[in-house]
């Protein structure tokens, strides 16, 4: 006899149904939570609870608050006096008695002598004093102060704060003589004469560098 024929094949399952779509976070709402509750557990009425009343609050006038006293400010230090000069390049500026750190052009006996200097020949005394002015303020014066004297000679006075914070203040006075061509010079730097010697020939080489000429040492 023939062999019976093979068996059907069987249907395919359907494909799974999607998930209904919901706007809420993670597929549950407000509803849904509320049923999910213990029986008998009644849902919480938002409505139902007491209002709780806003404290008032009424920010103070700025005209109610006192203007108290502003913070005194601090003045700024004038520039240390320097010794009056009078007379001719033989009666300069001079240190003071035991003067640590101080240097000056007119000779004295245990006082350090720097030699006075010489303009060009070519300049006036004022324009003499102008360049000194300017070279001192490009050297780092943070004052710089000039009169007039006896016989047309010129002073000039100049402070320079140095050290730590710049706590320390320098101070250097010249003496400009146009009958001499000449400047008389005293400077301090209090422990450190070798600073103000170092200062002077500073100021004497940018002299000499300014296009008019050599400011040279005398004796």
């Amino acid at each position: 006899p023939p062999p019976p024929p093979p068996p059907p094949p069987k249907p395919s399952p359907p494909p799974p149904a999607a998930p209904p779509k919901s706007d809420t976070l993670f597929g549950f709402s407000g509803s849904d939570i509320v049923k999910s509750g213990a029986p008998g557990v009644k849902p919480l009425d938002l409505n139902a609870l007491p209002s709780i009343p806003t404290p008032s609050f009424t920010a103070p006038k700025l005209s109610e608050f006192s203007a108290g006293s502003p913070p005194p400010t601090k003045k700024a230090a004038a520039p240390p006096s320097t010794p009056a000069f009078t007379g001719s390049m033989a009666t300069g500026p001079v240190c003071a008695p035991k003067e640590d750190g101080c240097v000056q052009s007119t000779k004295a006996a245990g006082v350090p002598v720097v030699p006075a200097w010489a303009y060009p020949s070519k300049l006036k005394g004022v324009e003499a004093g102008r360049m000194l002015k300017r070279a001192l303020q490009q050297c780092g014066a943070t004052y710089v102060g000039e009169s007039s004297g006896p016989g047309k000679l010129l002073k000039l006075s100049a402070t320079f704060s140095t050290g730590v914070f710049g706590t320390t203040t320098d101070t250097l006075d010249f003496v400009i003589d146009p009958s001499l061509g000449a400047v008389a010079f005293r400077a301090t730097s209090p422990g450190d004469a070798g600073r103000a010697r170092g200062r002077l020939g500073r100021i004497r080489t940018r002299l000499s560098t300014g296009g008019s000429g050599k400011w040279s040492e005398v004796s």
